[in-house]
Order: structure tokens, then sequence, then C-alpha cells
């Protein structure tokens, strides 16, 4: 369910950004095959150049360790590469704040005592089922399965909502409150979730 970029040479001929509402199993004549546990499924994709490629990993490959991937284009293939795959692997897309949907920064800080909401990748199962590809239901929240843990320059943050971004593909988003006796200035914002974590910085006022 989560976003990989892969790297390469010759990979497209061209440079597309998909901005429809669905993910395509093709873009530019590219297509990626994902292939484990019995299965092998294509990838759904958002971006294509010559040198890198965004596409979803099937939700269906949940519970597996790993899987092969083969880029295809105009019918030429690349070898098979093999892609461990974990129950959590946090990444941290943007932070934006809690009324306008900014991007947190030196001229918007994070207001103590405000929210802030953390775009994420890689956060895990949902307690609704997903189809790859598709966008998250916009009329019912789909949450994830494990609390994650927030920490604003060391101060625990309080967690209001983790789940998948309404409307979006496999873009989660969580919800905190700024604690408000965060310090000021440039500081760490760390979630933790299925004892993984990843770490940004945020500016707080």
């Amino acid at each position: 369910g989560s976003y990989i970029s892969i790297f390469g040479s010759d990979l497209s001929d061209t440079t597309l950004v998909e901005s429809t509402l669905s993910l395509p199993l093709s873009l530019g004549e590219v297509s990626v095959s994902f292939d484990g546990g019995g299965k092998s499924l294509p990838g759904r994709f958002h971006f294509i150049s010559p040198g890198q490629i965004n596409v979803q990993i099937p939700w269906e490959f949940q519970g597996q360790s790993s899987v092969q991937i083969k880029v295809t284009n105009y019918g030429l293939w690349s070898e098979l590469y093999t892609v461990p795959l974990a129950t959590y692997s946090p990444g941290v897309f943007a932070v934006t704040d809690g009324v306008n949907n900014a991007v947190i920064s030196a001229t918007n800080p994070a207001i103590r005592g405000g929210s802030i909401v953390i775009y994420a990748n890689g956060l895990g199962a949902v307690d609704a089922a997903q189809s790859s590809g598709d966008p998250a239901s916009a009329t019912a929240l789909t949450r994830t399965n494990t609390a994650p843990t927030v920490t604003l320059g060391g101060s625990p943050a309080t967690l209001l909502f983790s789940g998948l971004t309404p409307g979006s593909v496999g873009l989660y988003q969580v919800n905190v409150a700024v604690p408000s006796g965060a310090p000021t200035g440039t500081q760490p914002l760390k979630l933790s979730i299925g004892g993984q974590d990843v770490t940004v910085n945020v500016v707080v006022q």
C-alpha cells in the first residue's frame, strides 16, 4: 500500500505525472510488476521519468517479507530486483498546519496549543480493505490499525487522528495537537510506529 521510488536509466522515454483520481496500471508505455507469495500484480503509477518511477506497491502483499519487481518499457524489461517488505516503514512527505493546510515553515510555524497534520508513507495496515490504485473513502474515515506516537522537541504530542487521507491514494495522515510546552524554534518531530521511526525538523512558535 505504500509508495516506492525506482531509480535507474532508460526507465521511460518521457516524464509524466498522473493526475487522475485513481492511479493507472501503466503510464507512458511503462509498467511495473510485483511478484511474491504466489501472486503477480501490477503496480500503480504516480510518476515516470527516464531516471525515476514512483509507484504504489499493491496492498495485497501485506504480510510478505519481500517481492520481486520488474520494469517494462515498450516491451523491453529490466532484470528482476528483490525488494524487502516490512509491516511499517514510516516516511514523511510534508507537515502542514491544521487550519489552512499550509506547509510548516519559518513564515508559517507550528503554533503551541494548535494542531498540525503530518502526511506520511508506510504506516501499515488499516481498518478497512483498500483497492490498490484507488483513493481512500471520502465519506468514512479509514484508520491505521496501530496508533503512532509523535513527539515535538521531545514533548509528546496528543494524537487526534491516524489513517488514510480521504480521497487520496495510499496517503496517510497523522493529526496531532502541538504540545503547549513544546520548545520554540526549529525542533525535531519524531513519528514512531511499530518499532520504526522517522524524524524531520519543524519550526515551532
